[in-house]
């Protein structure tokens, strides 16, 4: 393999330090990070019939844009789908609550909501179905707070709490943990963002006691003695653990490579990427994304 590496920075001039030329050389281009020089990268990609690997989120047009797009980054409605599919099969019976904020993250609370009505549904076989199983209760809520989460919450039964807003509704997750500590005597399980696990209020005790479940991605197998080579030839060389967009980049990286050569015998740092085309255009998404319970203070 030929890398070649170039700065996605623009020189003191203004002008791109990549051209025309880098792109007819190369089979594959990964990058670059910003937004603004995705922009001016991705019309030459295409020009020149390249595969293009993303490892940023991007906005719909950059990546809707055919079969040789990649998107690294793992697709948070894919993990939505998971997460529905999951409590629909685990929790059919329970009443199960979604917390609805309407803000940056309402496209996967309208997924969310979609995927599990049509599991539930799935199971209507007589008339009395639509009681057991029931469709979801929306709790209507906003970046803030919890709306009036309280209202809706049984003594009777379990309640199962969803919500798939991330770090824009700090404060509504901040607002939830002070509501179901409140409503103490009730039993609850967790579901949430995967972002709820960088939340520095979040307290341990509470999450093992709900049984909090996210759905996470792009983590280091450490466990993983096949893994550990790789691993430690990066730490020598950088004097650091390698951080996210070097782990995606790396896998990212591999990944290509095993797609042409499947015999290589190499490792990715996480589980392996798993592509699949969600949108139209043909433009693959990783959809690689594992449920973990917080348990023993770890996930």
């Amino acid at each position: 393999i030929c890398l070649n590496v170039v700065d996605e920075v623009p020189d003191s001039l203004g002008k791109p330090q990549f051209n025309n030329l880098d792109m007819a050389k190369c089979d594959m281009v990964i990058g670059p990070l910003m937004r603004e020089n995705v922009a001016i990268a991705a019309p030459r990609i295409d020009r020149f019939g390249r595969e293009h690997v993303l490892l940023t989120e991007q906005p719909a047009h950059h990546v809707e844009r055919g079969g040789a797009v990649r998107q690294a980054v793992a697709s948070e409605v894919a993990a939505t789908h998971m997460l529905a599919d999951l409590i629909a099969s685990r929790h059919d019976t329970d009443h199960v609550m979604l917390v609805v904020t309407g803000a940056s993250d309402a496209v996967l609370e309208q997924a969310f909501e979609a995927e599990f009505n049509a599991a539930q549904r799935s199971k209507w076989q007589t008339p009395q179905d639509s009681l057991r199983y029931a469709l979801l209760d929306t709790v209507q809520a906003d970046a803030r707070s919890v709306g009036r989460l309280a209202d809706h919450v049984s003594p009777y039964k379990r309640n199962v709490v969803v919500s798939v807003a991330g770090r824009s509704a700090r404060s509504m997750w901040a607002a939830l943990q002070t509501e179901l500590q409140m409503n103490d005597s009730s039993d609850f399980v967790l579901f949430a963002h995967p972002e709820l696990a960088e939340m520095p209020f979040v307290e341990g005790r509470l999450m093992e006691k709900w049984r909090l479940t996210l759905p996470l991605t792009n983590q280091i197998q450490w466990q993983d003695s096949l893994r550990w080579e790789g691993l430690e030839d990066f730490r020598l060389r950088m004097a650091t653990e390698p951080q996210k967009y070097a782990v995606l980049a790396h896998d990212a990286m591999l990944d290509a490579g095993l797609r042409r050569h499947p015999w290589l015998n190499v490792h990715s740092w996480t589980n392996p990427m798993v592509w699949d085309t969600l949108g139209t255009s043909g433009a693959w998404s990783n959809v690689s994304w594992s449920l973990k319970r917080f348990e023993n203070l770890q996930w």
